[in-house]
């Protein structure tokens, strides 16, 4: 079962390079119906082997589709060769927060079933001009499905396979009266890293490095996120602090809390806040980002997890810089343009399309802390143009956030 683990990992990290894609796609089907064997093998050390083989390894195979096509495969592949699988590929150009602006590029049969990432970022940089590589991304998805399978992607089916064949050992160890070892990965948690590696991969042209989000668990309790936390940022603070019960409560404490981090600490960390119900953190986030396009593949990406997450409402803050555009004939990117000014912003956007957004100019001085201006509020929810593909994960109603001209 590590084998096979081990098989399933690389499955899905070969996914966009067609023939060490399709070597691993061999190597786990025939690693899974080792299993099988192994236990068949030891079957004189098992208790009343044959009724527990039949309800637990037969039987299941037999009214699953999945397992069957699993069990045909490996069988395919042994004496006959490869299976017959097919791909779709779509490549794109993207160079803002909407996926409705990404540009499509043509791509041939020969490229849709033998080019790896490599030669795709290749054959798009030709098709935007020189100086935008920090503005412009890469978005390549495919999908692989088998001829015999042909309703269900590639690498679901193998994490499929993988929890069918985890839940049957485990069946095994507790009808041996003992228990699995902790070493090999549970499926709920290699379904999460495989799965997450399929279909679609953003690549930045600058540097050709892949963008992913590293993730690490934690629960929050209400009693985590009150207005104690206020107190303790800011202990000589008299002002009055609620602990948030809805959108409006919510601002005002992140208000609260992002003027304190900023004063104890002369700055403050892009910071994102998915909100429950109950207006306390499901998600948190701090992104960095070195360029323009790491802020497209994050906040893109975010997007593709508010539509599972489904929070109830969104709060980001960050500090920005002030641009101002150059009168200039020809095409500059954005991150070239002069700075003016620099500001602490706080967006927030509940599941409804109610907003609100707060600004503080700052002032940096060499010989003492920075300062923060008075707070200027607005309520565009069209104004936070980078959070669209946030909303959209939320399903909030596009016209209440149509970008400003």
């Amino acid at each position: 079962m590590n084998d096979l683990s081990y098989a399933l990992r690389n499955c899905a990290s070969t996914y966009f390079e067609p023939e060490l894609f399709r070597r691993n796609i061999n190597h786990f089907l025939q690693t899974s119906r080792t299993v099988t064997f192994i236990i068949q093998k030891e079957k004189s050390n098992i208790p009343d082997f044959d009724n527990w083989y039949d309800v637990n390894v037969l039987d299941r195979i037999k009214s699953d589709r999945v397992m069957k096509w699993a069990k045909d495969a490996r069988n395919k592949i042994e004496k006959q060769g490869d299976l017959e699988m097919h791909s779709k590929l779509e490549v794109a150009l993207m160079s803002s927060y909407f996926n409705s602006e990404d540009y499509a590029i043509e791509i041939s049969r020969n490229e849709l079933l033998n080019a790896g990432v490599e030669k795709l970022i290749k054959h798009c940089k030709t098709k935007f001009p020189e100086g935008f590589e920090t503005s412009v991304g890469i978005k390549i998805e495919r999908r692989w499905v088998c001829n015999e399978l042909d309703s269900i992607e590639l690498i679901q089916a193998l994490s499929y396979t993988y929890s069918r064949l985890y839940e049957c050992c485990q069946k095994l160890a507790e009808h041996l009266e003992s228990s699995l070892s902790d070493e090999i990965p549970n499926p709920v948690l290699i379904t999460e890293e495989t799965v997450a590696e399929k279909q679609v991969k953003l690549v930045k042209i600058s540097d050709m490095s892949t963008y992913s989000i590293a993730t690490i668990k934690k629960t929050y309790k209400r009693d985590d996120f009150t207005c104690e936390q206020i107190a303790a940022a800011a202990p000589d603070s008299g002002e009055s602090v609620t602990t948030p019960y809805d959108l409006q409560t919510a601002i005002q404490f992140h208000e609260h809390m992002a003027t304190k981090i900023f004063n104890k600490y002369d700055n403050h960390k892009n910071t994102l806040f998915f909100l429950n119900d109950e207006w306390v953190p499901m998600f948190v986030s701090q992104p960095f980002f070195s360029d323009r396009i790491d802020k497209y593949f994050f906040w893109r990406m975010t997007g593709e997890q508010a539509y599972v997450i489904k929070p109830n409402a969104v709060v980001f803050v960050g500090e920005s810089w002030i641009r101002e555009k150059p009168h200039l004939s020809y095409p500059t990117p954005i991150d070239e343009w002069p700075i003016k000014g620099e500001r602490l912003k706080l967006c927030a956007v509940d599941r409804f399309g109610n907003s609100c957004s707060t600004e503080w100019a700052i002032e940096r001085h060499n010989d003492k802390p920075s300062q923060l201006g008075l707070p200027e509020r607005a309520g565009h929810v069209s104004e936070m143009v980078f959070l669209n593909p946030v909303l959209d994960g939320m399903g909030v109603d596009p016209e209440l956030r149509q970008p400003p001209n």
